[in-house]
This record gives structure tokens, sequence and C-alpha cells, in this order.
């Protein structure tokens, strides 16, 4: 790619994100551009992006805009201001709203390897035998090496009554096992508390939201 198309491509970013930004709006009326600034590059940068890349199989376009905007609101180096595509905003109101339909437990990295952190009480996790501590090596046919959280995640929520397989190695043993786990609405309490003696109340916080 020569030094002109290497530059269209670096300012693509930010240049989709700008436009993009306004036709992303959740409001219900049409916003309008802003009449002094000129669009022209993005298109043109958009247009060698498509007939000069390398690898036509890679550019999907709907991850060409996701990333565009979230470069863009990046550039304004603000931690509070963040881009969210409809999957993640999705969970993120589902993880506020304490509900949503899955197997109920929560996970982690840990020495590089996808680990259960606890099932919570009473989901379909904690029926099925799951323990904290133990080693997911595969989710249904994917393979959890160098997996992240959230793509972790993607996997084990799912529709209510639909299932997952993890297979799981649990340590002091040898050899993996499948547990197969029916998804269910999960409903995370905020808190519980409980009487201990001398009068002290125990809480236990699982969340802020």
């Amino acid at each position: 790619m020569k030094k002109g198309s290497v530059a269209i491509y670096i300012l693509i970013t930010l240049i989709i994100g700008l436009v993009l930004g306004f036709y992303f709006n959740e409001s219900t009326h049409k916003t309008c551009p802003p009449e002094d600034i000129d669009f022209s590059l993005f298109w043109e940068a958009y247009r060698v992006l498509e007939e000069k890349f390398p690898d036509k199989d890679r550019l999907n376009e709907q991850e060409i805009v996701y990333g565009a905007i979230s470069g863009a609101i990046k550039s304004l180096d603000d931690p509070y201001t963040i881009f969210l595509n409809p999957d993640e905003a999705k969970r993120f109101l589902e993880d506020v709203k304490g509900t949503f339909e899955g197997v109920g437990m929560e996970i982690g990295i840990r020495e590089g390897q996808l680990t259960i952190i606890a099932p919570l009480e009473g989901t379909p996790a904690q029926k099925a035998g799951v323990r904290a501590g133990d080693k997911i090596i595969k989710i249904d046919d994917n393979l959890t090496i160098d997996i992240t959280i959230d793509e972790a995640v993607d996997l084990i929520r799912g529709p209510k009554g639909t299932k997952v397989i993890l297979t799981i190695l649990r340590q002091g043993q040898e050899t993996s096992k499948e547990i197969e786990i029916e998804r269910a609405v999960i409903e995370i309490p905020s808190l519980k508390w409980e009487m201990k003696e001398d009068g002290i109340a125990y809480i236990k916080l699982y969340h802020f939201s």
C-alpha cells in the first residue's frame, strides 16, 4: 500500500466514527450532519480501503463501523466515555439489571486458564455440580485457549431451555469430564443477609449496579 494510502487508512477510523456517530444516534429523529464539515475524505478513504486492502475476506463492514466509532470515542481520552456494540450493550444491560439467561456462574482467567470462580446458589450451574476452581477446557466444541472473558460469556449464555456442554478439569483429577447444563433465567440478588450470634447481621453483596 502506498504512503498516501497508508495515511488515508490511518485517518479512516476517526472519519468513519465522526460520520456514523450521527447515523447511530438512538433518538427517533434523523440527525442532519453539520454543513461546514467536508466528508469527501471519508468516502475516499473507504473506497481506497475496499479497493486496496490485500485480504478482502477480512473486510467486515459492520465491524469497520463499530471499530471506527470506538476509535473516535477513544480519541477523547476519557475513561468514562465508551462505545458498546449491540451485543456488548445487551450484556451490559443484563448485568446491570441482575437478570440474564444462562447457567449462573462467575468465571475468570486464572493462570492463563478459563476457570469457574463460583457457581451462584440455586442456579443450573450449581445443580449440575460445577465447583469453584474447575478449569473450563471447552465450551461445546470451542477450545478455551486464549479465550477472553467476553468471548466465554457469549458462548455460555443463551436462551433458556437450550443446553451448553462444559468440558472441565478438576483439581486432583487427571482426566477431564463433560457437564451438560440447561440454561435458565438467572436472577442475581443484590445482597443477602442473616443474623449471626450476639445480634451481628452478616450482609453479603453480590454486585453493584
